[in-house]
This record gives structure tokens, C-alpha cells and sequence, in this order.
């Protein structure tokens, strides 16, 4: 499984599979910005339900990008979180991670209350949506590329450009 992040069908990227041996190849997700968001990134995640879940740099309803979950067989494609940039920080390069408490974790690469990019929690169902950190530049750094990391001692690890 994994994303491109142009072309398909409008031109905003695509979920696709394909077999190990190379065949096979489906898209089975044509993004188309304003309602599913567009250019994917980061690769995809597969959660402990079976679900892929990833991340859609920009568009969706606020334009600042989507968290979003489907199927391995391409149905159930659902927006978890249209990011809106000023509150949840926004334009998602990295994917998503799940952690041992079952919540997805990611970054976003800017917004925030700052403007810097935040680090933000969600349920696999889309609830509770948190951000964990805003991005201040001088003290935390800045606009987070990367996404996360557990350690076994339960801590997020990540970087900040």
C-alpha cells in the first residue's frame, strides 16, 4: 500500500496497492482536494483495526489538509480531520503512528496558535482530537517535517526543522 502524491484522476494524488511480485496494481483512492484533501506525502499506516490511515498535505474543508482512514480494499474512505491551520496547525507532510494507548499521533508542518506547526492526537474513529504542542520557534523549534516516534519508555520522540 502506499500513496502518490499528484496525478490519479484530479490530479491530487492517490492511495494505490500492489502486490509484492509487482502485479496487481489498484488505486483505490483518487484524491480531489476539496472534499478528501489532496497530495498525500507521507505514506500510509496500517492500524491494529486493519485500516490504513494517512495524511493529505493540503485541501479538504479549511484547505490546511486531512487525516483520513479507508479500507485495504479501497471502501470506507473517511476525513477523520479537516486540519483548519490557525487551531489544529495544518499542511501534514509526514503520516500518522499509532501508539501502545491506541490514539494516532502526527505533526503539522505549520499553524498552530504560533504558526510553527503542532503535534496533535486523535481516536482511529476521528474523536477527541487534541493538539499536544504548538510550535513557538525560539524555545520547541519549528515546522515539524518528520512525524513521531514511541519510545519504549512511552515518550513521543520527533524533530523540528
Amino acid at each position: 500500500y502506499g500513496t502518490a502524491a499528484n496525478g490519479g484522476s484530479n490530479t491530487s494524488g492517490t492511495v494505490f496497492k500492489l502486490n509484492p511480485d509487482g502485479t496487481g496494481f489498484t488505486v483505490l483512492k483518487n484524491f480531489d482536494h476539496s472534499t478528501t484533501g489532496a497530495f498525500p506525502y507521507a505514506g500510509l499506516m496500517q492500524g491494529t483495526d486493519g485500516a490504513l490511515y494517512g495524511t493529505a498535505n493540503s485541501g479538504g474543508s479549511s484547505g490546511a489538509g486531512t487525516v483520513f482512514k479507508l479500507n485495504p480494499d479501497g471502501t470506507g474512505f473517511t476525513v477523520l480531520k479537516n486540519l483548519d491551520s490557525s487551531t489544529t496547525g495544518g499542511y501534514p507532510y509526514a503520516g500518522l503512528m499509532q501508539g501502545t494507548d491506541g490514539a494516532l499521533y502526527g505533526t503539522a508542518y505549520q499553524g498552530g496558535s504560533s504558526e510553527y506547526g503542532t503535534v496533535f492526537k486523535l481516536n482511529p474513529d476521528g474523536t477527541s482530537f487534541t493538539v499536544l504542542k504548538n510550535f513557538d520557534d525560539s524555545i520547541a523549534g519549528a515546522y515539524p517535517y518528520a512525524g513521531l516516534l514511541q519510545g519504549t519508555d512511552g515518550a513521543l520522540y520527533g524533530t523540528a526543522a
